[in-house]
């Protein structure tokens, strides 16, 4: 039995004109509320509760990490949602982890006003890693349009985490604002430099993105110098539309820490699939395979280089005869790499010389 139980009950009704007002959602959060209340011991149950204009998106994020983050090993967590769901299309870099092309989001009491954004699925799915940390029980209850991705996708969620650069437990900064920005087209000779002073592990490293009301975005080509620190240099400011009066552009970068998975970086592998459905990676005798096959897919991963979710589809996904993709190949190649501290054209060059390396080069 779990000794305690944390839940955060969200329910939003009153929206905006844009987002469109709700009338059932508080009457399923009270008969929620009243069946955790009625069922449940007192001494032991913790439930904070959020209702429309108390309902924003920074204070979503704050109780998570206040309020359910208190929960340890053998703890329950419950995180209970009424509103709006929202959908948009994918940036491209998120392109390869949701197949799809689509993003999902709650849409907080703030989301529509100005200066306002959804809670991305990928942001839910940070935060409930960073309550996973605990080894907690964990319930999410999404009563929403659009809430398919918002807890089962688990490729993002590996190795992702957002950073908060308060050194106040419960409080959440974790975006970096800039308005009124003029003349951005001198950016392109003179990028503009943002240096964040945060402890990173080996492999570990920042991406900042931003939402431009459509697409989620990488801005900016982040590195590490020796003392650890990471600069991300901006050379284009995007066109997001900002409803304030300023002549200038304004930008919200979010930021999220992750690692690479440095054992397969920039190493041509091909993959071995077992019999109860895992799979392995092998570096060696890539040339003898490719020599004995005569159909080879090649699968390409970058950012953070993780060609997991694509090799895996492979086996899981059929075609019109009944039988799995991998199955129409003689062999399954993966290259994995990252592009947060590696420019492409570096990159493009080694995966041209490996492949030239294991006999797949250009025919004269």
């Amino acid at each position: 039995m779990s000794r305690n139980i944390y839940a955060l009950l969200v329910g939003i009704n009153d929206y905006s004109q844009d987002a469109g007002k709700l009338s059932g959602c508080l009457n399923d959060f009270d008969h929620f509320y009243g069946y955790l209340t009625q069922n449940f011991d007192q001494g032991r149950l913790h439930i904070e509760i959020l209702k429309d204009a108390n309902a924003t998106r920074p204070n979503i994020i704050n109780q998570f990490r206040s309020h359910l983050g208190k929960a340890n090993a053998d703890d329950a967590v419950v995180f209970h949602y009424c509103g709006h769901g929202a959908r948009w299309k994918s940036a491209k870099p998120f392109e390869q982890f949701y197949p799809g092309g689509m993003d999902e989001g709650l849409v907080c009491y703030d989301s529509r006003s100005s200066g306002g954004f959804d809670l991305a699925d990928k942001e839910l799915a940070a935060l409930l890693a960073e309550l996973a940390r605990n080894e907690p029980y964990i319930a999410v209850i999404l009563d929403c349009c659009h809430s398919g991705s918002a807890t089962r996708a688990d490729d993002f969620t590996l190795g992702v985490e957002m950073l908060n650069f308060s050194s106040t437990r419960g409080d959440s900064e974790n975006i970096l604002e800039l308005t009124d920005i003029q003349n951005p087209e001198v950016l392109k000779d003179n990028p503009l430099e943002v240096e964040l002073d945060i402890n990173l592990a080996q492999g570990e490293m920042i991406l900042p993105l931003a939402f431009d009301s459509e697409f989620i975005l990488l801005i900016g080509d982040p590195s590490r110098d020796d003392e650890g620190r990471t600069h991300i240099s901006i050379s284009d400011i995007p066109e997001i539309p900002d409803n304030r009066r300023s002549l200038g552009r304004a930008l919200k970068l979010y930021f999220f820490k992750t690692y690479l998975k440095q054992d397969n970086v920039n190493h041509l592998c091909w993959i071995e699939y077992k019999p109860d459905g895992t799979f392995e990676r092998h570096r060696s005798d890539v040339a003898e395979k490719v020599a004995a096959a005569k159909n080879v897919v090649l699968a390409i991963h970058g950012i953070i280089g993780n060609t997991d979710s694509i090799v895996q589809g492979q086996r899981i996904a059929k075609a019109a005869d009944g039988n799995s993709v991998d199955q129409k190949f003689d062999l399954v190649l993966t290259y994995d790499y990252e592009n947060l501290s590696t420019p492409i054209s570096e990159t493009a060059v080694k995966l041209k010389d490996q492949l030239a390396a294991a006999g797949l080069r250009k025919r004269a």
